[in-house]
């Protein structure tokens, strides 16, 4: 997935009462003035109201629809952003990253704790000015402050939602001792929730399952020293055979060749050859 792309930025103090489509990827920064903002989607759908009385950091895409009423201490901040894999599902209402395998849901806006207003208004500034820059190394800086920006709208799971509960369950059981199906009939109700963990983190929890043992896989392949022996029982196989089958897989070569892709002995030199 490519960074963000600062298109250009700018900050809006002057009253006013307007009604506007938005044309591009906005990243917003509302600090003070608002009286009343109504916006709906594309479909006429009305977006979640925006709390006038509190900062709020939020993302907006073309054909979003802003009826907005601003006051005289008003300071809000707009970034245009050019950023392909920023996408829309209009039949869940959802603003999400498209990476290429997998879908990564966005919140449309947060409120901004008070004490981090001066940093996100100095963020925003510079991403102004530096996005006016001929610089490339500047226009540069921008992006990668628009970037570090979106960790703000990922969604953080209630840590008592069955949902979540699921995936705690999931994650401190990399030897897959239980299977999904058990581990949700532990919590109750199987099959309402996986329908609640598929909603909730856009996939099952199977596909979630496996992607994990991936990523652990991958991580105890080029980041230890351990034998495939012991690889394979923290991964809860109970034959070497059965990793070999599961690095095929996943990454289509053994896993020799895997190790060997990304952890390449080098030749050891002694202290005193090193000039």
């Amino acid at each position: 997935m490519d960074i963000p792309h600062v298109i250009s930025g700018g900050v809006y103090r002057t009253p006013q009462h307007s009604r506007q489509v938005i044309s591009c990827r906005w990243l917003c920064l509302n600090v003070t003035g608002l009286i009343e903002a109504k916006e709906t989607f594309p479909d006429g759908t009305p977006l979640p109201a925006r709390n006038q009385e509190r900062p709020s950091i939020s993302l907006r895409f073309p054909e979003f629809v802003t009826n907005f009423h601003y006051g005289t201490n008003r300071e809000n901040w707009v970034i245009m952003l050019e950023m392909p894999a920023l996408k829309y599902s209009p039949k869940e209402h959802m603003l999400y990253l498209d990476m290429g395998t997998d879908r990564i849901p966005l919140m449309l806006q947060r409120i901004v704790p008070e004490g981090e207003v001066p940093v996100l208004q100095e963020q925003f500034r510079n991403m102004t000015l530096l996005s006016r820059s001929a610089l490339p190394a500047d226009r540069l800086r921008a992006d990668l402050i628009a970037a570090g920006l979106f960790q703000r709208f990922l969604p953080t799971p209630e840590p008592d939602s069955r949902a979540a509960q699921l995936k705690a369950r999931l994650d401190d059981d990399p030897t897959w001792r239980l299977s999904v199906l058990e581990h949700c009939r532990d919590l109750g109700q199987a099959d309402v929730l996986r329908e609640a963990f598929r909603n909730q983190f856009l996939m099952t929890p199977y596909e979630y399952r496996d992607k994990q043992r991936k990523s652990l896989l991958l991580s105890l392949m080029t980041h230890s020293e351990e034998s495939y022996k012991a690889i394979a029982s923290q991964l809860g196989l109970k034959h070497v055979q059965h990793l070999n089958a599961l690095v095929r897989k996943y990454f289509d070569c053994t896993p020799t060749q895997l190790r060997q892709q990304y952890h390449r002995e080098l030749p050891f030199i002694e202290s005193n050859q090193i000039r």
